[in-house]
């Protein structure tokens, strides 16, 4: 045998193998484990993203916060003297030791609040209570919030019957669940909160400005503005949920629509990939399939024809959301 013919024939059994793995992982995907992690993993990082990119982002903000307001306002040269001055802490220490200590002052009820290198916190940051108290209402507050939003999405998923990700219910989810009652009773209360910190934050510019200390804050600024960042991208991407669709999303067709979703595609929201299905089916009616066949694997999944069909498609010219 020629070594262009053993080539050829090495390539064959290579292509052989990849098809072969391939069909092996889009089958996995349609079992019950293997539905439910990719459902799973596309519900964490897409569905839930904008409500633990405001508790990261929130934690950013309120560790960098306090933690400047700590060492400009609570900490005194007496404060430093009285903390290092028994072990001739060095400054390197002190350091840790403040950022612990300002760590604590999120999770801290007690009164007064004694602590190791930064004194005892009492109303210093603000009149009307204790710091630590104020602080650590706020964050407890924040996590609750982020728990029950993240329980109610859950049960809702749950209910819907889904078992992966490119299943007619799970995308049904998205738009009955982002227009339901408590999904928009925890969103307007997170955005609201959002709203609260970028208006402190605000209110922190005005006044180092009237002080004239905006440009020695400057470094501060530029270290706090990706929390500011995260809290406004989770705010506007919980605005506005996922518009309603014309269709009859509701109908056994649609629900009951099983289409392959690419690895690529496990970031993108359940509202833009639907349109991605939209155009793929518009694009086939116009007599280019290619886009429409990305979405069927074979046994067990939907047809091209089954697709097309579930959403009912009366004018190939109508947009079939509102969005």
């Amino acid at each position: 045998m020629s070594n262009s013919a053993l080539g050829r024939e090495l390539k064959g059994d290579e292509a052989k193998l990849k098809g072969e793995a391939v069909n092996e992982v889009r089958s996995f995907r349609r079992t019950a484990v293997g539905g439910w992690i990719t459902l799973m993993y596309h519900f964490v990082t897409a569905q839930c993203r904008p409500i633990y990119t405001f508790y990261f982002s929130y934690q950013a903000y309120c560790a960098l916060f306090i933690g400047y307001e700590v060492t400009n306002i609570v900490i005194t040269d007496a404060v430093e003297k009285a903390a290092r001055a028994p072990t001739n802490m060095t400054f390197a220490a002190y350091s840790g030791c403040v950022m612990m200590d300002t760590a604590a002052m999120m999770t801290t009820w007690k009164v007064p609040m004694e602590t190791k290198c930064i004194g005892t916190i009492g109303h210093q940051l603000f009149k009307f209570a204790e710091s630590n108290r104020v602080y650590t209402g706020l964050n407890w507050f924040c996590e609750a919030l982020c728990v029950i939003f993240v329980i109610i999405m859950a049960i809702e998923l749950v209910r819907s019957g889904a078992r992966h990700v490119g299943h007619g219910k799970y995308i049904a989810f998205t738009w009955k669940v982002e227009n339901s009652v408590p999904h928009k009773i925890c969103a307007g209360t997170l955005i609201f909160f959002c709203v609260l910190m970028v208006a402190d934050f605000v209110r922190f510019l005005v006044l180092q400005y009237l002080a004239g200390t905006l440009m020695s804050a400057s470094p501060f600024i530029q270290t706090i503005l990706p929390a500011i960042g995260g809290l406004i991208h989770a705010a506007t991407s919980l605005f506005k949920p996922a518009g309603i669709p014309k269709f009859d999303w509701e109908s056994e067709t649609f629900q009951e629509m099983h289409v392959f979703r690419k690895l690529g595609q496990m970031h993108v929201s359940n509202a833009d990939f639907y349109h991605e299905i939209v155009h793929a089916v518009h694009e086939a009616e116009r007599g280019n399939s290619s886009a429409l066949d990305a979405f069927c694997a074979g046994d067990g999944w939907s047809t091209k024809e089954q697709i097309a069909a579930s959403f009912q498609i009366k004018d190939k010219y109508q947009p079939l959301s509102t969005a």
